[in-house]
């Protein structure tokens, strides 16, 4: 054994010898008993006060019904905000006039790898779909706008992205 190591057994002796020392042989340090049944006492007499001092109190109706909104269950957490999006209204059918306006309106881009996601009234499409309403195909998808083309007048629609500010 090392010099080093019979020093380390020679601690850990000391260390085991004071150990059962002060487990077994060593007076019990002189505590004072705790009497928890005076100081049980002088807290319920406290909460006794208390709520007497709140009973002899006129509370106003507006308190009495605060104290008993709070000490009912909750049914839902009152710091949770949900909002419901806004519902638009469905574009219309296509009619077999030409002169009527279709709205369109582009609310999101989504772009992976090569493939390009817009999100027209609600729904999602890429470059060469037909829109819900018929007639209408995805031409081009940028950021910034789509471009709409209608099959059957041949002409095109450019729709910029609606950004919401909140």
């Amino acid at each position: 054994m090392s010099k080093r190591e019979k020093i380390i057994l020679v601690i850990v002796f000391f260390v085991a010898v004071y150990g059962i020392y002060e487990a077994f042989l060593s007076s019990p340090s002189k505590t004072s008993p705790v009497d928890n049944g005076t100081e049980l006492k002088a807290l319920n007499s406290l909460i006794a006060e208390v709520i007497q001092g709140v009973a002899r109190e006129n509370l106003s109706e507006t308190e009495a019904y605060i104290i008993t909104k709070a000490e009912a269950e909750w049914s839902s957490d009152p710091f949770l905000e949900i909002t419901k999006p806004e519902k638009r209204p469905k574009a219309p059918k296509r009619a077999a006039s030409s002169t009527q306006k279709v709205n369109f309106t582009y609310t999101g881009y989504l772009e992976l790898g090569d493939t390009k996601i817009a999100i027209i009234n609600g729904r999602e499409y890429e470059v060469g779909e037909e829109l819900e309403l018929a007639g209408y195909v995805v031409e081009r998808i940028e950021p910034s706008k789509v471009v709409i083309r209608d099959k059957g007048e041949k002409a095109t629609i450019i729709v910029p992205i609606v950004e919401e500010v909140l």
